[in-house]
């Protein structure tokens, strides 16, 4: 989905307590308090199922995050939606060379 493997990042999300999510054959997303930290899925079907998840972990009180919803990411549009959550324009994305169709994908803050 972004066109190279999130191997390492994985390794230091999990030592950062991330909670990895795994939809098996079909993709995963690793948060931590339902904030995204990474998500990628072979379909839109299996990224909502996930990030869906990752909502309904957040934790009483905590705030619910997911940064970096592009145009091309509707399933995302619609999970953050059904949930309620705000829906902000809030700075750019910047991308150089072979990154893939990141979709369906979403990146978390340093987690490109």
């Amino acid at each position: 989905a972004r066109g190279a493997p999130h191997g390492a990042d994985l390794d230091a999300l999990a030592a950062a307590d991330g909670e990895r999510l795994v939809l098996p054959e079909r993709g995963y997303a690793v948060h931590r308090s339902g904030e995204v930290k990474a998500l990628a899925a072979a379909d839109d079907e299996a990224a909502a199922a996930l990030l869906r998840t990752v909502l309904a972990r957040t934790p009483p009180g905590a705030r619910a995050e997911v940064e970096a919803i592009t145009a091309a990411q509707q399933w995302a549009v619609d999970v953050v939606v059904a949930a309620r959550l705000e829906l902000r324009s809030d700075g750019a994305i910047f991308l150089r060379g072979e990154t893939g169709t990141f979709r369906p994908y979403l990146p978390g803050g340093e987690y490109l």
